[in-house]
């Protein structure tokens, strides 16, 4: 006599390996989740040494500030430049100016006319506040 029929048992036996499989899953995603946890770990300490050498670097070019020295040579040729009269290569000469960047200034000066402020620039397609700010004590109209 028998406990339990054949679909009883294959029942079962569906059930236990299921568990099975459950449990070796959650081991492994466990597993999984602690070498994350280190890499991340390891990644926040690398992070917070870099952030040491950015604040460093920061702290360096406030004082350069200070004492009058730019720390950047490309900022120390560029000179202040008539965007009215400019030509693509003293454009290019500009902080964050590209070839792009200039040919577009150069055709909406052909387009609409010279500009009558500083601030038009920002009219130009690619040249938003930021870039504005960068540029703005190296031109004139």
């Amino acid at each position: 006599m028998t406990l339990f029929t054949s679909q009883e048992k294959l029942v079962i036996r569906f059930l236990m390996i299921s568990m099975l499989l459950g449990l070796l899953i959650g081991i492994a995603r466990q597993k999984i989740i602690l070498n994350d946890n280190r890499i991340d770990m390891m990644n926040s300490s690398l992070l917070s040494l870099d952030q040491k050498k950015t604040d460093s670097k920061t702290e360096k070019s406030m004082l350069n500030q200070k004492r009058g020295t730019v720390e950047n040579p490309i900022e120390l040729s560029a000179e202040i430049i008539n965007i009215n009269t400019a030509t693509k290569e003293e454009l290019l000469t500009l902080p964050k100016i590209g070839p792009v960047t200039a040919e577009r200034i150069i055709r909406f000066r052909e387009d609409f006319g010279q500009f009558q402020a500083l601030e038009d620039i920002l009219k130009v397609k690619g040249v938003g506040p930021k870039t504005f700010d960068r540029i703005k004590p190296f031109i004139t109209i």
